[in-house]
């Protein structure tokens, strides 16, 4: 069975993702403004500028004008197609949320080129295949998997990526899989951070999938956000790891809610691989199967303060895992609260209780 000693690393280890390695100072700031700029090569000064130095009117004529560890400021926004992004850079979206990014089927929009270069297509509303050392921020949009994507945000490679204000969603797509997939092969750990975002809406796939491979551990902080209305809300899997790599995510103060399936799951065959979720502050509710599963010798999840309400089955532990309750949780009004391999029993036996502190 997991070790608690695995779910007090993921605690402290994922919050230091959240204030992890940041980009450097930019040296350069590209701005767009999608009703009075103008694309040219030299387009990108601050509003109000003058001919071809005007902003820019156009989210892929700002990134070709960019250098990595730049920062494009977007002031008024528009409906923008993919972009694939290689690089480390910060993208800043307008407070009235008028920034769009989704998969159209275009040619994606490039770091310091022009669109199709760094890639000829991409599966997603942005893809991410930058560097192990490079930080990718994006802030204020809204991603889209659009009418054929797979996902709206594809994180392939990276040390950091951070999401604040972020909303993303399934688009039309029909074969959507999950509006955020982490499936990197990288061989170096990947942090994520997801502050003030909301994942919602698909009606063919979940929310977020966490399914790293190789030596790639993957710390995740998901934190004030929300996550609903979709087929799943996030999966962590470790069954495709190696070596000593494990997955460990922090959730905190962040709602769960409507979904087919569960609205956690935790998946590992192995301690040595191990996967672990802790919900802090959080509530769960509305979902078709479990609200909290965890399945595997190498899967487990912490509980605190945490409400489980209203679910197929409140918290399932099959397979050996391992689920820590600090006894200060409302799992109540489910199918049943709690299940051991699928069976109901009483959540006094399946979660471990643990001292409240």
């Amino acid at each position: 069975m997991i070790k608690l000693a695995l779910f007090v690393g993921a605690l402290a280890v994922t919050l230091a993702a959240g204030a992890g390695p940041s980009s450097a100072v930019p040296f350069n700031i590209v701005y767009v403004d999608a009703y009075t700029g103008f694309d040219s090569a030299t387009c990108g000064a601050a509003p109000q500028s003058p001919g071809t130095t005007a902003p820019c009117a156009t989210l892929n004529q700002a990134l070709q004008n960019i250098s990595p560890n730049g920062q494009i400021v977007v002031v008024h926004g528009n409906s923008f197609g993919p972009i694939y992004l290689t690089g480390p850079i910060a993208i800043i979206g307008p407070a009235d949320s008028s920034l769009e990014i989704l998969n159209s089927g275009a040619a994606p929009g490039c770091i310091g080129a022009a669109p199709g270069t760094c890639a000829a297509s991409t599966t997603a509303g942005v893809e991410i295949a930058a560097g192990t050392s490079d930080v990718i921020k994006l802030q204020y949009m809204t991603i889209s998997g659009g009418t054929g994507g797979t996902n709206a945000l594809k994180v392939d490679s990276a040390v950091g990526v951070a999401l604040t204000g972020v909303k993303l969603r399934g688009g039309s797509s029909s074969s959507l899989t999950a509006m955020m997939q982490v499936d990197s092969s990288q061989g170096s750990q990947l942090q994520l951070y997801l502050r003030d975002s909301d994942v919602a809406f698909s009606s063919f796939g979940g929310g977020i999938s966490v399914a790293p491979t190789g030596a790639t551990p993957v710390r995740m902080n998901i934190n004030n956000s929300e996550v609903h209305n979709a087929t799943f809300g996030v999966q962590a899997i470790s069954t495709g790891l190696t070596g000593s790599a494990n997955i460990q995510v922090l959730v905190d103060g962040t709602q769960f809610f409507s979904f087919n399936n569960s609205a956690i799951s935790v998946a590992s065959s192995a301690s040595s691989n191990g996967a672990a979720v802790s919900l802090t502050r959080s509530a769960i509710a509305n979902t078709g199967g479990a609200g909290f599963k965890a399945n595997g010798a190498g899967a487990g999840g912490i509980l605190y303060q945490s409400a489980i309400v209203g679910n197929g089955t409140g918290v399932n532990v099959v397979n050996g895992a391992g689920v820590f309750s600090y006894q200060n949780n409302e799992i109540l009004f489910n199918g049943n609260n709690c299940e051991v391999n699928s069976a109901p029993t009483a959540c006094t036996t399946a979660l471990t209780a643990q001292t409240p502190f």
